[in-house]
């Protein structure tokens, strides 16, 4: 099932200067993993733009640092974005191996970075829900659980498509970001009770672009 193993690439400066709070964000996140036995986490917002994909690339790179080895998985069938943090092509992915044209060595690509591999979101599909819903997914979970520490999947904004919740069914915690300000009360409500009902285990919330008055 694993196939050839992923080419090299050089992309180490196309990773971001971690920022102090994602180094925080990780170290808080680890009481949750040691205590519940996490490994794979999806990253939810409730619309685009509030800086889910950012926060995927600063945290996989702080547990990369760290020594953990890490997967990020650009789950946005719809809209993908993962590739382009890696300046890479969408040829091949996700949607790809789960519609059986591409094999597990062929998607899983390394970012030149020590520990970090990322899955791109791979062309397009007719039938993306439909897609992550499959038993395929669950077997690739399943294989990225056993060859590497952490994984962190890069959801589809919640409020657009169910897809969002069908990873959030998928992963064993998620991460909940939003820009403050931007999100609707009623809108944080309802993504709220939509997670309670999935049985989600929310692990933590990223408050992003919050501005505060100068002394």
């Amino acid at each position: 099932m694993k196939g050839d193993m992923p080419i090299l690439k050089d992309n180490l400066e196309l990773l971001p200067e971690i920022d102090e709070s994602y180094i925080e964000l990780k170290v808080n996140l680890d009481f949750s993993i040691k205590n519940t036995g996490i490994k794979s986490l999806a990253v939810l917002s409730v619309n685009s733009g509030e800086g889910r994909t950012t926060c995927c690339m600063n945290l996989a790179a702080a547990y990369a640092n760290a020594g953990k080895k890490v997967v990020i998985i650009d789950t946005d069938l719809r809209k993908p974005s993962v590739h382009l943090q890696f300046r890479d092509s969408n040829q091949q992915g996700l949607s790809n191996y789960l519609s059986k044209r591409a094999h597990y060595g062929e998607i899983v690509k390394d970012s030149g970075h020590p520990n970090l591999m990322y899955i791109p979101a791979g062309n397009v599909p007719v039938n993306p829900s439909q897609l992550l819903s499959s038993v395929e997914m669950d077997l690739l979970m399943q294989e990225l659980k056993d060859n590497f520490d952490v994984i962190i999947a890069d959801t589809p904004p919640a409020q657009k498509s169910i897809d969002a919740k069908i990873m959030v069914a998928k992963c064993d915690g998620v991460l909940l970001v939003t820009q403050y300000g931007k999100v609707k009360p009623t809108a944080a409500l309802k993504l709220k009770e939509e997670l309670t009902h999935a049985d989600a285990h929310l692990v933590g919330v990223v408050l992003n672009k919050v501005t505060g008055k100068k002394s």
